[in-house]
């Protein structure tokens, strides 16, 4: 309704360091985030006060690239505006995600249009829900067999048609057919 709030008029007006400094920020969270999902760590601790000995490993993973890097540290954690430290669980997760988009969009490519198995499991998490993991496996172009994490699915209980229907819609959502699965595979469980 005001002009003058209105979002596009909000970003035109940001000069071109805070655009630097926010580039910056969002980059170094993007480094840490894609080292603890590659080591697969979690990211948060008890404790993530500034005062805290250890605050996570998140947190202290930036402050380690803080602590290498004069131009991360000129823009980070104590340096950064309060609501612009890119430092919030929920961004974390969104940066997470995106990551695991990409992931998974390079893994359905270089799959294209062939035959796949699935892999099927169940576990439950720490506030006992159970989830649905399922792997995909393919032979790539050069004859390898390639497994990958294709996603973890909350499902309210484990009957066979649940687990179908999550089964066929995380498929479905990442561009696969199950007409193409050539084999699957249920750790023996016998309601899979």
């Amino acid at each position: 309704m005001t002009q003058e709030q209105h979002i596009q008029v909000c970003v035109s007006k940001q000069t071109e360091q805070t655009k630097q400094d926010y580039r910056v920020r969002l980059t170094s969270s993007v480094k840490c985030i894609r080292f603890l999902l590659w080591q697969g760590l979690v990211f948060h601790g008890h404790d993530g006060s500034f005062d805290s000995l250890n605050r996570g490993n998140f947190l202290e993973a930036l402050k380690f690239l803080a602590d290498n890097n004069e131009d991360v540290a000129k823009v980070v954690i104590r340096n950064a505006l309060e609501n612009h430290q890119m430092t919030a669980p929920c961004i974390q997760k969104d940066i997470a995600n995106a990551i695991t988009s990409e992931i998974t969009q390079i893994i359905t490519n270089d799959l294209g249009e062939d035959l796949f198995g699935i892999i099927v499991d169940e576990s439950i998490d720490i506030l006992v829900k159970e989830q649905m993991i399922v792997f995909i496996q393919y032979m790539d172009s050069s004859g390898q067999i390639i497994e990958r994490l294709l996603g973890i699915t909350h499902v309210r209980d484990t009957t066979y048609m649940s687990l179908k229907v999550a089964i066929e819609d995380l498929l479905t959502k990442h561009g696969l057919s199950i007409s193409r699965i050539q084999g699957q595979s249920y750790d023996g469980a016998s309601n899979m």
